[in-house]
């Protein structure tokens, strides 16, 4: 939970999010959202001494950015930076991690690239 890491981790974000086809205005709000979205549980785990699990993966069409922290973090509460991830991802999960903490699941999806005309014939 060292908040060193966050620019390093975006970082790393951005390129999955690139690799993955995402538009530049696509990829600079996904990645804004996670920066936020782990900015949040960085600062909510503070001193709690837990671990922190990032995943970032990506395909062609579509990048997959996860947090898995092993702290609960949301107790029913709402917090605004949920609505700004909702509104640059197109999936977002939170469920138990099963630790007592949550796992956070985004994704994107790029658009569908344009079919060739010659095989629309």
């Amino acid at each position: 939970y060292d908040p060193m890491f966050v620019d390093g981790i975006c970082q790393v974000a951005g390129r999955a999010a690139e690799s993955a086809g995402l538009l530049a205005q696509d990829q600079e709000a996904f990645v804004a959202a996670f920066k936020q979205l782990l900015e949040r549980v960085m600062e909510k785990a503070a001193g709690k001494g837990k671990a922190l699990k990032v995943l970032v993966a990506s395909e062609p069409g579509e990048c997959l950015l996860g947090i898995r922290t092993d702290i609960h973090l949301f107790n029913g509460e709402a917090y605004p930076v949920m609505d700004k991830v909702r509104s640059a991802v197109d999936r977002f999960d939170l469920t138990d991690s099963g630790s007592g903490g949550h796992f956070l699941r985004l994704e994107k999806q790029a658009p569908a690239p344009p079919q060739d005309a010659a095989k629309q014939g």
